[in-house]
Order: C-alpha cells, then sequence, then structure tokens
C-alpha cells in the first residue's frame, strides 16, 4: 500500500467511535512523503488514488445466481493534498465524478491551485445485502469506480519553461 511513497512519516493515527464501543468504527490517519510518480521526460503522470484504490472490478460475472452479501455497510473518505514540485503544471483537466446507487454512492473530487493539488474521493454502501436483481446496478457501480481509479494527472515542466 505504501510502495507509492518515499520518506513517509505517519503524523498521527486515530481510532473513534461515535458512541464508546459501537459502530461506525473510524479510522483516521494523517501521513506525509514523497509521491512517486512515473516520468517520461518533461511529462509526469501522477494517479492522486495512491491508497485503498480499486483496480479491478470484483464482480467480473455477466449474471450471477446468489445474492451479494458483504459482511457489514461501508463508508471511505481519501483525501489527498499534494504540493507540487516547482515548475510542474497540471496539463489535464481533472475529471471529477459523481455515481449513485439506491442504497450508497462514489464521488471523487479533484481541485487544482497554483501548484498544489486536492483530492477528495468517497464511497459508501448503506446496505450489505444485494440481491440477483441488484447485481447489474452494482457490477456497473464497481466497474465505473475501479476505471476512475485508474485515472492519471498530467504534469508538465515545459508548460511553465515556455510561459517564463
Amino acid at each position: 500500500m505504501l510502495d507509492h511513497f518515499t520518506d513517509v512519516k505517519i503524523d498521527t493515527v486515530s481510532v473513534l467511535f461515535r458512541k464508546q464501543n459501537q459502530l461506525p468504527l473510524m479510522i483516521n490517519i494523517k501521513m506525509k512523503g514523497l509521491i512517486r510518480t512515473l516520468k517520461n521526460g518533461d511529462i509526469t503522470y501522477l494517479n492522486p488514488t495512491l491508497l485503498f484504490r480499486h483496480d479491478e472490478n470484483p464482480f467480473t460475472q455477466k449474471n450471477r445466481s446468489l445474492p451479494i452479501d458483504f459482511p457489514f455497510p461501508s463508508s471511505s473518505r481519501y483525501m489527498l493534498k499534494v504540493k507540487l514540485d516547482s515548475g510542474l503544471t497540471v496539463t489535464s483537466d481533472p475529471k471529477n465524478m459523481v455515481r449513485k446507487l439506491p442504497d450508497g454512492g462514489f464521488s471523487a473530487h479533484i481541485e487544482k491551485e497554483g501548484n498544489k493539488i486536492l483530492y477528495i474521493r468517497t464511497m459508501q454502501l448503506r446496505k450489505h445485502y444485494f440481491s440477483v436483481d441488484e447485481y447489474p446496478g452494482l457490477k456497473d457501480f464497481m466497474e465505473q469506480m475501479s476505471s476512475f481509479d485508474k485515472h492519471v494527472l498530467v504534469l508538465d515542466r515545459r508548460k511553465v519553461a515556455a510561459a517564463g
């Protein structure tokens, strides 16, 4: 999970319950480090979903004969703040996404301001049981989420050099 980073320092880890010894359990981790990126000359590629990425859709069957029963409902919020090296600019348009399910959803929001990028990604499944009839919608939802998680930002050093 941390292979996308170097020089990682975990500032704080806190475990919270809204009510003592009851669900939901919330875990907050604040860390700092350098992000490993893919470089090609003056172009740098950054996937902001460094942690908790869904690289593949777990639901690959076209049809399903049994319901899906997750152990529990789930919700996650992931926030990444990136300070770019001087001279790098974001040249691709950050794409935002919102996808809804009847009992949950997924959203990803990217903002760029100067040499900073803020990425916020949320995913929520408020129920844990999905019937056979609900499978196509859940499969499509997970496919869209895993597809979005592969999205990269293109950073370019030449744009600044040409402007200066």
